[in-house]
């Protein structure tokens, strides 16, 4: 497997070809310079809060809603699925709006005011239809610039809902032919055949009643893949998926490039590994006569062989050499190092906890909470329920912050957090995104029972940050699917924006870097899903840059 090292041999030519600009020194907080096809919006300026744990519970939000599970004696298995959300800016304002679902009662849509207070919207496509949503996903399917949603229902099609602009939707699930009605769990917006259109994988879980008394589960749901016919509309490709997606109980899929070669390959997640499909890998090996990816079961060669009960994964370099890591969620926690030929299971020796079979971990996520460049981990346990929703706090688990040392030469270390953050709650979606417009990355769960939580990050004094989104032109409207990296102060920093969501939620693609004192991201380069390299010189500390694809190939 090659590596995917930065690419420090890049001239000084195609900078200039892409930027259209040449290097500037920058004067620290002083205006920016025009840098061709970026866009820069100033940040607020992160505050310390004095007396606050570095996580801390977010207050005054206008969240006000208690989201609840639905059981049924029929299913044992339909109450351990819940409290999704999906991130989005919506109206188009720049800031962050929030989409959570809801089992007992209708669906909302919150509007943030950009400090991170919302208000409640009533819009009755978004309510209760009916539907037993676990969780919903986000993206620009129609490349129209408003960013669209995906209700995941169980034992019913799923729905989506097309943005028709300022939060009015619309419901086109059948009209765009994406009626999936299996169990899903989450849902995956990707550009797998490179078209400049984003097509949907559905990782799909099981069906709806135990086998016997005992408790078995019944049988996997499969997976399903739709790919976009470039016209607005969606074509089921499911029958091209290995067959092993077929009988797995998915939970969360991905998509990144694990072998260089410029192809998108695909990671699952699957839950009750020990007894259907464990957690799998395939190589992208190019388009069939079809259009569709050959796939290749890479898992062992890869070192990715894996049985337990996966719930979702996270992507990170955690070990500042150029490729991927991955961090993988269930009843065991494993982090994946890349040697750059294959994965080496280390979590213990990083510092992680043994495994704890009576907790179970869910969302997962990297953020920068410090702005250290060093990407920190959080991701929280929470008991699956063994019969009817009677003591809901006997199903409760903690959150975990784990913060990196890399830089420093050493791993990560357990992080106690005071209040909220180091209660045991019944967490289950959870997603990191900048609320406030300081570029922090602030925590949203999803509950299986209860009010939101949000976790604000408490960085130090005189923290910098660089927010980067993507336009793309030849490629997907939101880079989903490229790599960006950042060179600051003698490293790189590397992130793979919508390569994967922790399971039940969605997100905006974008990438933040942590400058720790540094007033300017050196160099940044984006591998574009479309093949080309971008490359753009001196981006300055506490801005948000949107940065547009260049309209030519190289």
């Amino acid at each position: 497997m090659r590596s995917l090292s930065p690419k420090l041999s890049r001239s000084l030519l195609l900078s200039l070809l892409v930027t259209g600009c040449v290097p500037v020194t920058l004067i620290p907080d002083a205006p920016p310079v025009q840098i061709e096809g970026v866009e820069l919006t100033q940040l607020k300026t992160p505050e310390h809060v004095p007396g606050k744990p570095q996580l801390f519970l977010l207050e005054n939000t206008g969240l006000t809603d208690s989201f609840s599970m639905s059981y049924s004696a029929d299913d044992r298995w339909r109450d351990d699925f819940s409290g999704g959300l999906a991130a989005l800016d919506c109206d188009g304002d720049k800031d962050i709006d929030l989409f959570f679902v809801n089992q007992v009662g209708p669906s909302r849509l919150y509007i943030n005011n950009g400090d991170a207070e919302f208000e409640r919207t009533d819009h009755d496509v978004l309510a209760d239809h009916g539907d037993h949503p676990a969780g919903a996903t986000t993206a620009d399917i129609d490349n129209d610039g408003d960013p669209d949603l995906l209700v995941l229902n169980h034992h019913q099609p799923n729905r989506l809902l097309v943005n028709v602009g300022n939060c009015e939707f619309e419901d086109r699930t059948e009209e765009l032919g994406l009626l999936d009605s299996y169990r899903s769990t989450h849902g995956t917006w990707i550009d797998i055949n490179r078209d400049g259109w984003l097509d949907l994988f559905g990782s799909n879980w099981a069906g709806p009643l135990a086998e016997d008394e005992l408790g078995v589960a019944p049988p996997p749901h499969p997976d399903r893949l739709f790919l976009s016919d470039g016209a607005g509309g969606f074509d089921d490709a499911s029958a091209s998926l290995p067959s092993d997606s077929q009988i797995n109980w998915g939970m969360v899929t991905g998509f990144f490039d694990f072998d260089g070669d410029g192809d998108l390959d695909m990671y699952q997640s699957n839950d009750r590994g020990n007894l259907f499909v464990p957690n799998r890998a395939f190589s992208n090996e190019g388009l069939s006569s079809t259009g569709t990816p050959t796939w290749v079961d890479r898992t062992a060669l890869w070192g990715l062989e894996n049985g337990s009960s996966g719930m979702g994964f996270a992507l990170s370099d955690v070990d500042f050499d150029g490729d991927l890591d991955l961090f993988h969620l269930a009843d065991r926690e494993d982090l994946y190092i890349n040697s750059g030929e294959s994965f080496i299971e280390s979590g213990l020796a990083w510092g992680l906890l043994p495994p704890d079979p009576f907790n179970i971990a869910w969302g997962g996520t990297f953020f920068d909470p410090d702005a250290d460049g060093d990407e920190d981990f959080w991701y929280v346990h929470s008991n699956f329920f063994d019969g009817p929703i009677e003591d809901l706090e006997g199903h409760a688990g903690p959150g975990r912050f784990f913060q990196s040392h890399a830089t420093e030469g050493g791993t990560f270390t357990l992080e106690e957090i005071a209040g909220t953050a180091g209660e045991n709650n019944l967490w289950r979606g959870q997603t990191a995104v900048d609320l406030d417009g300081d570029g922090l990355q602030e925590l949203v769960h999803g509950l299986a029972d209860g009010l939101p939580i949000i976790l604000k990050a408490n960085p130090p004094q005189g923290a910098r940050v660089v927010e980067v989104l993507l336009r793309g032109t030849t490629s997907n409207r939101e880079g989903r699917g490229a790599t960006v990296r950042a060179f600051i102060e003698g490293r790189w920093q590397t992130r793979w924006p919508g390569a994967v969501d922790p399971v039940l939620t969605g997100r905006p693609a974008s990438a933040t870097f942590g400058l720790g004192d540094a007033h300017s991201i050196e160099r940044l380069e984006i591998d574009w899903p479309s093949g080309q390299t971008q490359q753009i010189s001196d981006l300055p500390a506490g801005y948000r840059a949107l940065v547009s694809e260049p309209e030519f190939d190289l």
